[in-house]
């Protein structure tokens, strides 16, 4: 192997740090290389090999996120929309009005966002498993007012679709109990009902529980779906 100048291989050695050996320049033009420049080509082989090795990692593209399925666009990016029911459930409950459910749902779940039954209601008297329909108006009517519709018919699943009013209890001929079991009427409201029906001898439509004091608008329109003359 031919070494290089004595100069340079000295200069080499002191900037990697190893012992300079002596060198003979002005004897000889070629020496063997000592164990000191040997480690120092090996440490410059080292070091070029960890160069390229950076510069070959630095190299490659980063990839960020997941990858794309093949055939998919970029752009699609669909997002599932959650259809809601909306349903009126008016009658025996105790948050009478308008609610929102998820497909699906039955009566049951109607009922619960509407506040669950009135504490006198059977639920045996309320088809509790039937499907709702989006737009139908839920009714939890009165079963203990059978007997006073024509034929005795029968209230049914106590929740009707459509309007349909099914066993509507007379303000005329109901007692102070039977009007308790209404939506939000109490022993002192259904009191002011009979003293008002007694004063005037008959309610002659429905809209004459208006002039009962405590029945404002919300809460005729409560009772009107359940109530008739």
């Amino acid at each position: 192997m031919v070494s290089p100048a004595p100069a340079v291989q000295q200069r080499l050695l002191s900037v990697l740090g190893l012992p300079q050996e002596s060198v003979e320049g002005s004897t000889r033009d070629v020496m063997p290389p000592g164990r000191g420049f040997s480690r120092a080509v090996a440490i410059c082989g080292v070091l070029a090999v960890v160069f390229a090795i950076i510069v070959f990692t630095r190299s490659q593209p980063v990839s960020s996120g997941s990858p794309v399925p093949l055939g998919v666009p970029l752009s699609a990016s669909p997002s599932p929309t959650l259809a809601f029911l909306v349903v009126q459930v008016v009658g025996r409950v105790n948050k009478p009005g308008i609610v929102r459910l998820p497909q699906g749902a039955r009566v049951a779940d109607a009922v619960a966002a509407a506040g669950g039954l009135t504490r006198r209601t059977d639920p045996a008297s309320v088809n509790l498993a039937r499907l709702v329909v989006d737009g139908e108006q839920i009714v939890i009517a009165n079963p203990s007012v059978t007997s006073a519709l024509p034929g005795g018919s029968s209230p049914g699943a106590g929740a009707q679709s459509g309007g349909s009013r099914g066993a509507l209890l007379d303000i005329n001929t109901a007692s102070a109990d039977q009007l308790e079991d209404l939506p939000g009427v109490g022993p002192v409201l259904a009191q002011r009902i009979v003293e008002q029906r007694t004063r005037i001898g008959r309610f002659a439509s429905i809209e004459d529980l208006r002039q009962v004091s405590g029945i404002g608008a919300k809460k005729f329109a409560d009772l009107s779906p359940l109530v008739r003359v």
